[in-house]
């Protein structure tokens, strides 16, 4: 039976002349894996600019269960980006959280409320004209919360230590090296209360963004198994620097 669903596009895999696989996140299915066949006419409904990563997209399919491919049968832009794919900054920005979320997104199971969550948090930063360089922290951290290892922030004058680990704030270092120190742990205190409506009061010094995000990505390591390195990472720092 076919059905319709939205969906956002994470991965694209070429797999002979004409022919993909798609790898795309739905609010109906979680994450799902297509067979796509690209047609070679003007009429062809599939077009190849509507299977870039991070489009937004309404498709018509057959998702079975048990079975390792669906296929498309039709397929519809559901958001046009306006700046996203023109801005270097944004572009950066956006090809590293999409190199992040494919890491993570494993489930078949659906969580309409983290689709919902990446699918605008994109579009916010598709039309914003705000400050966005630490954009991408305030992403990782909403995230977490969907994949259930949101950080705890209890930071208090006594508790200014964050384990990584256990995810809290603690009154002296653990036994472990994976926590941060006060200063670090007083700027992630501060991302932890940051929304899209006040993240232009959110700033930080080139290198404090850089420890950060280390460490933000080493939180996402010891919270979700057989996450890859981020090979992103590096032009990520090198554009927003």
């Amino acid at each position: 039976m076919q059905s319709k669903t939205k969906g956002i596009v994470l991965k694209t895999i070429k797999y002979g002349d004409r022919k993909l696989i798609v790898k795309i996140y739905t609010n109906t299915h979680g994450l799902q894996s297509f067979f796509v066949s690209m047609g070679t006419s003007s009429k062809a409904k599939i077009k190849p600019a509507l299977l870039q990563p991070l489009t937004q997209i309404e498709i018509e399919t057959s998702i079975k269960p048990n079975k390792q491919f669906a296929s498309i049968k039709d397929i519809h832009c559901n958001y046009q980006y306006t700046d996203l794919s023109q801005n270097i900054y944004k572009n950066t920005i956006a090809m590293f959280l999409n190199e992040v979320m494919f890491s993570c997104l494993k489930e078949e199971e659906p969580n309409e409320n983290m689709f919902s969550f990446v699918t605008i948090a994109f579009q916010w930063l598709d039309q914003s004209h705000e400050h966005i360089s630490n954009f991408h922290l305030y992403f990782l951290i909403e995230l977490s919360k969907h994949l259930g290892f949101y950080p705890q922030n209890n930071f208090t004058a006594a508790e200014t230590f964050f384990d990584l680990r256990e995810g809290v704030f603690i009154n002296k270092s653990p036994q472990h090296p994976d926590y941060l120190f006060p200063e670090s742990g007083k700027l992630l205190s501060d991302l932890l209360m940051v929304d899209l409506r006040n993240i232009r009061y959110y700033q930080l010094a080139k290198q404090e963004r850089d420890d950060l995000m280390n460490s933000l990505l080493t939180f996402y390591r010891l919270h979700v198994s057989g996450i890859k390195e981020i090979k992103s990472l590096q032009v990520l720092k090198e554009t927003l620097n």
